[in-house]
């Protein structure tokens, strides 16, 4: 998977043809398609219960989608749709899974400053084995990809659209709305110091304060989601906060861009987000959408370092995306899978 990237990732810092760089996200993420589309039912928790539901829409009348499928109402109707093309679940899948692959692959190959340490990053956050098994979701945070690209091409028009169509998908993307006000504040050094005292008070109390919160909803929403338990979502909010403090550091605030600023913001929203995650998994599906752009965040700390940290924050981001190469084939050798999606398996091989 990582090879033929690494391949043009070389023949890239040899030549500099950009061809070559654009190669390095292009390649990853066909791969990453003829993964996803060729998976056998028994890779991830849900893909066999997304078989079910196809074949219960495609044989649903029109007029009564909405009474016998509780989905969201953009999936129902994209099910429909593919049905009404073929029967088949295994193509349903390759069509969601370009869905899901293509807005992923433009906004990493056109927004990040290396596309190799941006896909080392993302193929070790939970959003890489989400996409073998949460469809809905998946379709959801790829459209919320595609409305940031849209964004930051100033086609504000188009990005609120796509934006609005990921909620038919997901509720769980309205936390977009949040990662559009990191574009209009600033996290610097000083205020993440004031910040951090009372993100150490949040951790302590995280519990009842998420309980409270869901209280606050509903009581439909506390029936679902009151149960408190430990998720051992800990080693990842160890990760964050280490990347927090690597950026903090590294990141000379007199150099940085909007877009820096907008991104490291982000990547503190992740960490606030991660704090009740170990709560709930609930937690987890809505920091997907600020943890897929972490993999632009750190490629741009050795663009805006301090000068007197030049030369180890190109140290530390070439260790960084070796971290994440080794930790991969690590996590797959050790089986660490909430989602049941290791050992990968294709279809045919069954």
């Amino acid at each position: 998977m990582f090879g033929v990237p690494l391949f043009f990732q070389l023949l890239y810092a040899r030549t500099r043809a950009t061809h070559y760089r654009h190669a390095i996200a292009l390649s990853f993420f066909s791969i990453l398609l003829i993964m996803l589309g060729s998976r056998d039912l028994l890779i991830g928790n849900d893909t066999k219960a997304y078989e079910y539901y196809f074949l219960k829409i495609s044989s649903t009348p029109w007029n009564q989608l909405t009474k016998e499928i509780d989905l969201e109402i953009g999936f129902t109707l994209l099910n429909k749709l593919i049905s009404l093309i073929t029967p088949s679940f295994r193509i349903f899948l390759f069509i969601t899974s370009i869905i899901c692959v293509v807005p992923l692959y433009l906004l990493y190959s056109t927004e990040s400053e290396s596309p190799l340490v941006s896909i080392l990053i993302f193929s070790n956050i939970p959003i890489m084995i989400l996409l073998f098994s949460g469809i809905r979701q998946s379709i959801a945070l790829s459209l919320v990809a595609l409305a940031y690209v849209q964004f930051k091409k100033k086609r504000y028009l188009i990005s609120a659209t796509v934006f609005m169509i990921s909620l038919s998908f997901h509720l769980s993307s309205i936390i977009a709305l949040i990662m559009l006000l990191c574009y209009f504040f600033k996290i610097t050094r000083k205020t993440l110091v004031v910040l951090a005292p009372g993100f150490a008070i949040v951790f302590a109390f995280r519990a009842p304060i998420y309980t409270f919160a869901l209280r606050i909803m509903g009581g439909k929403y506390y029936e679902k989601y009151a149960n408190v338990g430990n998720t051992n979502a800990f080693n990842f909010l160890f990760l964050l906060i280490a990347l927090t403090v690597f950026c903090f550091i590294i990141m000379d605030e007199n150099l940085m861009t909007r877009d820096d600023y907008a991104l490291r913001n982000m990547l503190v929203l992740a960490l606030f987000i991660q704090i009740f995650a170990s709560v709930s998994p609930l937690i987890m599906r809505f920091n997907y959408y600020p943890l897929m752009l972490i993999p632009l965040l750190i490629p741009r700390v050795s663009r805006v370092p301090h000068a007197k940290l030049r030369v180890l924050s190109i140290v530390a981001t070439a260790s960084i995306a070796l971290f994440f190469l080794v930790y991969f084939f690590f996590a797959g050798y050790s089986g660490i899978d909430p989602l049941n999606t290791i050992p990968y398996m294709p279809f045919w091989a069954v």
